[in-house]
């Protein structure tokens, strides 16, 4: 550094202090007298006083002056830390990496890649093959559109979305189609607040479907009324279904079809039930009834409306609307 002391033992002309003029171990810079194991940082010096000599602390293999490490921190050249230690931000490494909470020899930022293997801590490396990670939580694999984005890891640090290949794996939820009974619908009714006799009326079957395959379902519907003496008069209620096929309703889709209901006159008590039947599987059948009562010639749905039937493992769950003749 070009900076020896000015003092030694005897003090010369070139004395700048009595103090340093008696000591061998103090150092001069800018004729300022330092004490020995004193730093000096400035104008891109580092530098400490060494029994009479100036070092450069930066590189002397010992943590002193300001640094937060050895040789490093402070004014020095900031601290890092090797691949393998452990790390919170990119900026503790010595490579610019942090992955898996450890430095890391690269990015590694395949998400079937990890830098917390134990048996190569530091060094980026595939999953196994077979590895399942949840994509949701880490850096993702691109979604297939189906299911959640749980990835299988094939070895070569890529991975596959494991909903949709028709098998519900231990580590999927039944948000995930591959989980779900295959053809799962349920269906709920809506229509207008008041039915008069000789008024046709719009009534609404909507299916959505709960499984895990695009479906259609089929709209079938029974009628039957009874006057007051308990005889059917099943003529004097019209039912009209002009699109009876629901087709290729999506997995969690909603689909809907109409029905006209017209009274042709007072009755005591009838009703409509409509069946919706699965196309792929015509055990599955949800019941959707309308009761209907009275006799003074209108109708009116109660203001609050039952909302949903499931598919039982009997086929068969009813699903009523009920309609008050006022």
């Amino acid at each position: 550094y070009n900076l020896t002391r000015i003092c030694s033992s005897g003090c010369t002309s070139n004395s700048t202090d009595d103090a340093c003029c008696n000591a061998d171990t103090k150092c001069v810079y800018d004729s300022t007298c330092y004490a020995d194991a004193a730093c000096y940082d400035s104008a891109g010096l580092h530098i400490k006083c060494n029994s009479g000599s100036w070092i450069d602390h930066c590189t002397n293999g010992v943590q002193d002056c300001d640094e937060t490490g050895t040789d490093c921190g402070g004014s020095c050249p900031p601290c890092c830390k090797a691949n393998g230690e452990t790390c919170s931000v990119d900026s503790e490494c010595c490579s610019g990496y942090c992955v898996d909470g450890y430095c890391c020899d690269s990015a590694c930022d395949s998400p079937c890649d990890r830098c917390d293997d134990p048996s190569s801590l530091g060094n980026c490396t595939p999953y196994p093959p077979g590895q399942y990670i949840d994509c949701n939580s880490t850096i993702g694999c691109v979604s297939d559109g189906i299911g959640e984005k749980v990835c299988a890891c094939n070895g070569t640090a890529s991975c596959i979305d494991t909903c949709g290949d028709d098998i519900c794996q231990s580590w999927e939820t039944s948000s995930c189609y591959d989980c779900r009974n295959d053809y799962d619908f349920k269906v709920w009714i809506e229509g207008p607040e008041i039915f008069t006799i000789g008024k046709e009326e719009l009534v609404y079957i909507y299916v959505q479907n709960l499984g895990g395959k695009t479906d259609s379902y089929e709209v079938s519907y029974t009628k039957e009324a009874f006057d007051k003496n308990m005889q059917p008069v099943p003529h004097l209620i019209t039912v009209s279904i002009p699109s009876s096929i629901i087709l290729s309703v999506e997995p969690d889709g909603v689909a809907v079809t109409q029905a006209s209901i017209t009274l042709l006159g007072p009755i005591e008590e009838g009703s409509v039930t409509f069946n919706v039947t699965s196309s792929s599987n015509s055990t599955l059948q949800v019941l959707g009834s309308i009761l209907i009562r009275g006799e003074e010639g209108s109708a009116q749905f109660p203001k609050s409306l039952p909302e949903f039937g499931y598919p039982t493992l009997l086929g068969i769950v009813t699903l009523a609307v009920v309609i008050l003749i006022l």
